[in-house]
């Protein structure tokens, strides 16, 4: 490590992590690139996670890593997020789920890039998906496509495409951060900080992209995205989608109001047309009748497409009743 290496912050909330703490850790401390710094937030564990990170926290000082151990009674990742955005130092920030594993190369090929990509704002990079019980073997990969031409990344946030919501994929230049994200917070909510992180990013910078994998992403049963929901839950998942969106889309600076009435308008049809597929799905009428009416009040017109795939593929008669179609 050079004298005038640059500092990379790393941001990990933890809840009840013990049980992946030791390749978590042990992935830092694997990095060929040495001026790190770890802000380990616990969000309220009530396994063995503050005595792992103690031990590790001993032994990244031993390698020069700086280590910050913070506790909070259990908020939430975007809660513990915030911990950490106070009090970064560095001048690149990531952030990690403390479940993931981080390859050796990984900080310093995404530095290499942003020092030769001055007009990047951030870089991000593909996922190697690994099983819960086998971490050694990866059984699918991922990775974000740069698209041709203008890059839409904002507004793939909004619809939800061409996205790997992983956090520990992006590096970012600290003034970005800090400009996009001023007051070194985000919106609080149990899930969906990825949003709350990545919209003002992409909305205000430009993103650079390693066609390369860099990170292993651990699968379990316990995350949110495998979880059984009913109907119900699901539905209120969304709700909540649209409340943490337009949330995040009305406290990034620059915005115009007019751009921000537009986006939250949006975001609102798109998880409408969700919860109107998944009441079809589900057979409930009550459901679709109640969020094509939410869709009619935001003068949203089905297209023919989407009309016709509701008789044609559900064969339900009621769905070409549907209150927004206009002859």
């Amino acid at each position: 490590m050079q004298k005038n290496d640059p500092m990379i912050s790393i941001i990990s909330p933890c809840y009840n992590g013990a049980k992946y703490l030791e390749r978590y850790f042990e992935g830092i401390l694997s990095q060929k690139y040495k001026n790190i710094e770890v802000i380990f937030v616990d969000d309220g564990s009530t396994d063995d996670t503050a005595q792992i990170a103690g031990y590790y926290g001993d032994k990244l000082r031993e390698k020069g890593i700086r280590f910050i151990y913070i506790y909070q009674e259990n908020a939430g990742q975007a809660a513990a997020i915030n911990k950490g955005l106070e009090v970064f130092n560095g001048d690149y920030l990531m952030w990690l789920d403390s479940d993931d594993i981080i390859l050796p190369d990984n900080i310093s090929k995404k530095l290499d890039f942003l020092n030769n990509h001055p007009e990047c704002g951030f870089v991000l990079h593909g996922i190697e998906i690994v099983n819960d019980d086998d971490r050694d073997v990866v059984v699918d990969r991922s990775i974000r496509k740069k698209p041709d031409g203008e890059d839409t990344f904002f507004s793939d946030l909004i619809y939800s495409r061409n996205i790997v919501w992983v956090p520990g994929t992006m590096l970012v230049r600290r003034e970005c951060v800090l400009a996009a994200i001023p007051h070194r917070n985000i919106f609080v909510s149990r899930e969906g900080q990825n949003w709350q992180l990545w919209l003002p990013l992409t909305y205000k910078f430009k993103a650079g992209y390693l066609d390369e994998y860099l990170l292993k992403c651990v699968a379990h049963n316990g995350s949110h995205s495998r979880q059984t929901r009913t109907l119900e839950e699901i539905m209120k998942r969304e709700e909540k989608f649209i409340e943490i969106c337009c949330e995040t889309v009305d406290r990034i600076p620059d915005m115009t109001e007019d751009e921000k009435k537009y986006w939250n308008r949006e975001i609102r049809i798109f998880h409408y047309k969700n919860n109107c597929n998944y009441a079809i799905d589900y057979g409930n009428r009550d459901k679709f009748n109640y969020y094509a009416g939410l869709l009619s009040k935001e003068s949203y017109r089905m297209t023919f497409k989407e009309s016709y795939d509701y008789c044609r593929v559900r064969k339900l008669w009621w769905a070409v009743k549907y209150r927004i179609i206009k002859k």
